[in-house]
């Protein structure tokens, strides 16, 4: 059964039901992995399903690196896929910390403007607000120094006070935990090859055979869709590293302070974020890497330079 057939059914787990799926792999143990495996486990209790990580399990990689703020919809246009999985994961998010009394800072974000054309932009992404449903505030410079005192003088501001800050590492955990507890097998192996024609999966450890195959690797799963189908050949996927710097001095950071998103500029810009420890962080640097071994890149504090 390859993906093509998967597609051409109705529903999401039913479709695995309708071709006889009984024994799934999944490749990758991050979050979007342990929430799929959650989400078919769900609906299908009598699926067998294995993940695959190199690593460890849950994933040790980018799930656990990103910046930690769970957004508002401020930048999708309400009609966009994203737009809607941010609404549905900011959500599904909260009612997960919620039950297991995860930490979260509730500190919202300021988005400040520096130059007259953000001002545009500003407005453009508090109609995308409002468009999507969300409860933001366009407010002067009394009401952003009651939010973050010292911050830089300017007519208007955007108020996100439904933005948090969480920690990635504690909200993966009880999602792998879940895992484990309906039974789901999670293998410590590096995956060599995908052969979804014969549907098998090679690994350092052994051949093995699925009904389906799930190829969800982050970095490397360009890699194995190219190896599998021979497609795509052209195409090269170049992850870039977003390094961060801790405050150790200075005002007392109370909210994330962002700059207006520039549409001619694919990052969001240095802005500074509440760590949920304690420390404020500024971020990011990004840095591409052109190895897929996170292992292999060494990590350096800025006073080295």
């Amino acid at each position: 059964m390859n993906a093509k057939q998967l597609l051409r059914s109705k529903g999401s787990a039913a479709k695995l039901y309708k071709l006889s799926v009984r024994k799934v792999a999944i490749i990758g143990a991050g979050i979007i992995v342990l929430t799929l495996a959650k989400k078919l486990k769900g609906q299908m209790p009598g699926l067998l399903i294995d993940i695959f990580d190199k690593y460890s399990f849950p994933s040790s990689g980018t799930s656990i690196r990103d910046s930690g703020v769970l957004h508002a919809v401020l930048c999708y246009a309400k009609d966009r896929l994203k737009a809607r999985f941010c609404r549905e994961g900011t959500y599904t998010l909260s009612e997960l910390i919620q039950k297991y009394g995860l930490p979260i800072l509730n500190c919202g974000r300021l988005l400040v403007p520096h130059l007259h054309k953000n001002i545009t932009n500003l407005l453009r992404k508090y109609t995308c607000a409002i468009d999507n449903g969300c409860d933001e505030r366009i407010v002067d410079h009394d009401y952003a120094r009651r939010v973050q005192p010292v911050i830089m003088p300017r007519d208007e501001y955007l108020w996100s006070h439904k933005t948090n800050v969480l920690d990635p590492e504690a909200v993966t955990n009880p999602l792998g935990m879940q895992i484990v507890d309906a039974g789901i097998v999670s293998i410590i192996t590096k995956v060599l090859r995908v052969n979804s024609e014969e549907e098998l999966l090679v690994t350092s450890k052994g051949v093995h055979r699925y009904d389906f195959i799930f190829n969800v690797a982050g970095p490397r799963s360009l890699d194995l869709y190219q190896r599998d189908t021979g497609r795509g050949i052209r195409h090269r996927l170049l992850p870039v590293l977003g390094q961060n710097v801790t405050i150790i001095t200075g005002p007392e950071i109370r909210t994330s302070l962002y700059p207006v998103p520039d549409p001619e500029w694919p990052y969001l810009g240095i802005h500074i974020t509440p760590g949920i420890r304690g420390s404020a962080i500024v971020k990011p640097n990004a840095v591409p890497i052109f190895r897929c071994n996170m292992d292999e890149i060494k990590m350096v504090e800025w006073r080295d330079f």
